[in-house]
């Protein structure tokens, strides 16, 4: 019998060899008294038999009696669960394995008490999760004493790099294998294999792994898409081995695979061999051919940092490939290599961020993935690599927008310390919105001493993560996707898609929902309640009154400049103007909004003149200059006429000042009243918004910066950028069902919000240090400040380097994929879905029908897509305005239009790891087969090889530690055919 926590398969065969396996192997063997009967486990009544049991790991074996041949009657798997002592059960010295969320129970007894503390404790430290609390505990231990983190992320649990600075190890060799007439397996069917390879240079003795190809499902000659590198570290020369193991797997989802054969070879060999193709025998493991043959082909990498100890022939692995049978075209160019006009054969030339000291200094931690597949007619081959990186930015610019929080919530502390002399009650109340400001300050000074220590390890946020609320302001997920083609006679192409969690305030829960739902609800609120929002209001009459006593100051020195050195016609001008603008302030400062301010605060304070004499003192103040200046005769000298009026004005700006202080307590006070009335709300909601758009501020930055650095020497780009601004695309996969209804509606707002958002070009000095984004400004008007090194500046319009500010414009679609979404489209509501599509798409169509009048239609972005422009518009309004359930047409269309318009794509799911993989893959092969002539028959294995073997594969890994997608298959069955990863690809991993 088996016992253990929910989801678990273990292999029952498997057990029974480790169960009677050595004494030495295990932790504690001996008797305890257990609960148990022939059928199963007895109720808490029942009484106790004893039982022999052996501990190993976190597998606790039971045997009937102490002889060992007999297979064990059951294995207790000690995971997801906790130890206690019990001391109500009948049986002495008892304890009892409670498992987390089960109702059934499994009651021991020892012999005595020192023997039930010895197997209490070795039982709770047995665990999986116990072992990694331990680990986490000495880590930062080491990490309090060197200031390093032990652990490389990257690796998994491998001692080694942490700092992502550090280094990036560069592939310099790169091989590609195939094989043809494999052996039938027993069933006479063809085999479903894949190729590991392995190397060892003498006079090491131990082969190291260095990659291995995807799955091939039934085929005898498999054409594996997926190449194996070499990177420099691995010292490769001419007599390094290398061996290639070809196995068959028997279940993909229990990883079953059986050995079909090895070859064996030198480094020598395939160098020597005609074209660097070399092709063997499979040798089984009695030394005998098992029929079948592999065919290996090397080539270097151009560019590369290291050279290998001897020099690698230098062929073009364009046109020396072996082909899948199918592909006879291409027999003729895999025996005409190109050469270029000295002579020499070309090379790959995928360049690295080794390379780029630009983007070195925005990304870290490269994971890449190579690939080769030939074109749709069969003439050439196309190279891929697939990179996913984190970015240096992730944690950087969280901090520079706290601080903007942080100046912002200081002002308003300092504007609530100016009321002095309120009554009790009033006071009360100051005090009250003071502590909330107060809280919500070092809520944020709290995040951010956080986040300014995170400059070692890994630059990301795990998706286990995204319910820290030291982390909350961080995006989750965030990383650069990235797309690199080469093509023989072609130019490179590039393609990026920054991969990010849906921006959400995932600490605060979705109780009540999200960003949308809560504006919404205190709009309606005040409507029903006729209160009016003071903070636009009061916001805006504040920079009235600044604006025109900055124009009264300026023109009553006018008028003292004039009487002194121009004359009385121009006094008299001048005050007629300065008259105007004082009639101007006094009828804002009369405005019911203002006379409820004044009288409010003038009830609950005990200082200040009643707002009717200042106003009263502005206004004959400004009679009395007028009629002074009026009645000045015209022979009045400079002396006279200063003399007539210098005093009147003085006394007439000392009031403007009076009238502006006022101004600004009265409607501090209103402020305050709004905020008491809805204190918690306000704060709520406020704190949110601003977590939601601190993790869309991070990735649309990192977005805009890789942008510009990369196109900054595109010349349409840059006039683009200039005269229109940058369209920001969103493809969102969030269902409208439970807490991901919470999540989109925060999405929707945060992504909304970066409208207020702009980018300023700054010139800056050669340090790479400089080039990080600034930021600069308040809540509601951030401005990103992008330096550029003096070589750029050339390349940038000068109403750019003069400080002319980038728009932003960004869009959102989405569409929910799984399960979720299914009982929203059948019990649930998609209006909310349904509404941010309809919404965005006149956003994305007014940004094109601008663009099309400013740009020349020969100027736009290449594309070998037959479909134009305005068929993806028309297209796009059919999809949104058709009723239709996951309408992923819509994210396809929307995507390939912001990659056609020049914007910058961003990929979103909850934590940006399984549904956005499956995305970003199905989006990459798109393009492939769009712009880079990938064969339909071939879309579906680079599409499954993609997710079993590349990038995101690996992302999985780094965010829950099991390169699984979190998928089951009653799950898949709700997704669209195109959004499924192959088998073996997913199951249970963590809660995500």
């Amino acid at each position: 019998m088996l016992k253990g926590g929910r989801g678990m398969r273990l292999n029952w065969r498997e057990l029974m060899i480790i169960a009677v396996q050595p004494a030495k192997l295990f932790s504690k063997e001996g008797p305890l008294y257990m609960k148990v009967t022939p059928s199963g486990w007895r109720k808490k009544s029942e009484t106790y038999s004893e039982r022999w049991c052996r501990l190993r790991g976190n597998l606790l074996f039971y045997f009937k009696g102490r002889d060992l041949l007999s297979e064990p009657q059951g294995v207790v798997v000690l995971e997801q669960c906790f130890i206690k002592e019990e001391y109500g059960e009948i049986q002495s010295f008892a304890f009892c394995v409670e498992y987390i969320g089960e109702e059934h129970n499994q009651y021991f007894a020892a012999h005595s008490a020192e023997l039930r503390d010895e197997w209490v404790a070795l039982l709770q430290s047995a665990s999986y999760e116990n072992l990694r609390s331990q680990l986490q505990s000495l880590r930062l231990q080491l990490m309090a004493r060197t200031g390093q983190d032990p652990i490389d992320e990257e690796r998994h649990g491998v001692l080694g790099r942490t700092d992502p600075g550090d280094s990036v190890t560069e592939p310099i060799l790169e091989m590609s294998i195939s094989c043809t007439d494999l052996p039938k397996n027993s069933f006479g069917e063809a085999p479903s294999t894949f190729v590991s390879v392995s190397c060892v240079t003498p006079p090491d003795t131990r082969w190291s792994k260095s990659g291995q190809t995807e799955i091939i499902s039934r085929s005898c000659s498999p054409f594996f898409l997926t190449t194996v590198s070499f990177e420099s570290t691995r010292n490769i020369s001419v007599i390094t081995r290398l061996r290639a193991n070809v196995y068959e797997v028997q279940d993909r989802n229990m990883h079953t695979v059986a050995a079909i054969g090895q070859v064996i070879c030198s480094f020598r060999d395939i160098v020597t061999s005609p074209d660097n193709k070399l092709v063997r025998d499979i040798i089984g493991a009695d030394g005998k051919q098992v029929g079948g043959k592999i065919t290996i082909l090397l080539w270097e990498l151009d560019d590369a940092v290291e050279k290998p100890q001897a020099v690698m022939k230098r062929d073009n692995p364009s046109t020396n490939h072996v082909y899948p049978p199918n592909a006879q075209k291409l027999s003729h160019a895999a025996s005409a290599p190109t050469r270029t006009p000295n002579g020499a054969i070309m090379r790959s030339r995928l360049p690295s961020l080794v390379r780029s000291t630009y983007m070195k200094s925005l990304l870290c931690n490269p994971c890449n993935k190579t690939y080769r597949f030939p074109n749709s007619d069969g003439t050439s081959m196309v190279q891929v690599q697939e990179s996913m990186m984190e970015t240096r930015l992730n944690f950087n610019i969280p901090q520079q927008i706290i601080k903007i929080y942080l100046l912002e919530e200081k002002r308003k502390l300092e504007e609530l310390n100016m009321f002095k002399d309120l009554s009790h009650d009033w006071e009360r109340v100051r005090s009250a919105v003071m502590m909330e400001h107060v809280s919500m300050i070092a809520r944020y000074n709290e995040s951010l001493e956080f986040l300014s220590k995170q400059t070692k390890g890994p630059q990301f946020k795990k998706s286990t993560a995204k319910s820290d609320k030291l982390l909350e302001f961080v995006p989750i997920n965030l990383h650069l996707q990235r797309l690199r083609v080469e093509e023989q006679g072609c130019k490179e192409s590039l393609y990026d898609m920054i991969t990010v969690g849906a921006p959400a305030a995932h600490s605060l829960k979705f109780r009540h929902g999200g960003l949308k739902r809560m504006l919404q609800h205190y709009t309606e609120e005040q409507s029903r309640t006729s209160t009016k929002n003071l903070s636009l209001q009061a916001a805006k009459t504040l920079s009235q009154i600044s604006d025109l006593k900055n124009s009264i100051d300026w023109l009553a020195s006018d008028v003292l400049s004039a009487a002194r050195h121009v004359g009385l016609e121009s006094m008299r001008k001048k005050t007629a103007t300065l008259n105007e603008k004082v009639t101007e302030l006094l009828n804002v400062i009369n405005e019911n909004f203002m006379e409820e301010a004044f009288n409010s605060y003038r009830n609950a304070s005990f200082r200040g003149s009643p707002r009717s004499h200042i106003n009263q003192s502005l206004s004959e103040r400004m009679h009395l200059i007028g009629h002074v200046v009026e009645f000045l005769s015209s022979a009045a000298t400079p002396r006279e006429r200063l003399g007539a009026v210098e005093s009147n004005i003085k006394h007439l700006k000392e009031t403007v000042g009076q009238i502006q202080e006022q101004a600004k307590y009265s409607i501090a006070f209103l402020r305050m009243q709004e905020e008491y009335h809805n204190l918690s709300f306000l704060q709520s909601v406020q704190c949110r918004r601003d977590i939601v758009f601190s993790q869309a501020l991070t990735a649309l930055v990192t977005g805009v910066m890789i942008k510009f650095r990369e196109n900054i020497y595109s010349k349409v780009f840059m006039n683009q950028m200039s005269s229109l601004g940058i369209l920001a695309h969103f493809e969102g996969l969030i269902s409208t069902h439970g807490d991901e209804m919470g999540m989109l509606e925060d999405f929707a707002v945060g992504i909304h919000d970066l409208v207020c958002v702009t980018f300023k070009i700054v010139k800056t000095s050669t340090e790479i240090d400089d080039t990080m984004p600034v930021l600069t400004g308040t809540r509601s008007n951030v401005v990103v400040m992008v330096p550029v090194l003096p070589s750029m500046t050339p390349a940038i319009p000068e109403e750019l380097l003069s400080g002319q500010p980038i728009k932003v414009y960004p869009v959102l679609f989405n569409i929910g994929v799984n399960e979720e979404q299914t009982m929203a489209e059948i019990f649930g509501d998609t209006s909310l879905q349904d509404t941010i599509n309809q919404d965005n798409l006149q956003k994305l169509d007014n940004y094109y029908s601008r663009l099309v009048h400013m740009i020349p239609h020969k100027d736009w972005r290449e594309s070998h897509s037959s479909v134009s422009l305005d068929v993806l518009m028309s297209s796009l309004r059919h999809h949104i305005s058709t009723k239709k359930n996951k309408n992923v047409e819509i994210l396809h269309i929307s995507s390939q239009l912001a990659r056609r318009l020049d914007g910058i794509r961003f990929t979103s799911c909850k934590s940006a790891k399984d549904r956005t993989a499956m995305s970003v893959t199905l989006e990459e092969c798109m393009i492939l087969q769009d712009e880079h002539q990938l064969h339909s028959q071939m879309f579906t294995h680079l599409l499954d090889t993609m997710r079993s073997e590349g990038t995101r594969r690996d992302n999985t890994r780094k965010n829950v530690g099991v390169p699984k997608y979190a998928f089951n298959k009653m799950q898949l069955r709700a997704f669209p055919k195109l959004y499924r990863p192959p088998e073996g690809t997913y199951g249970k991993t963590v809660l995500t």
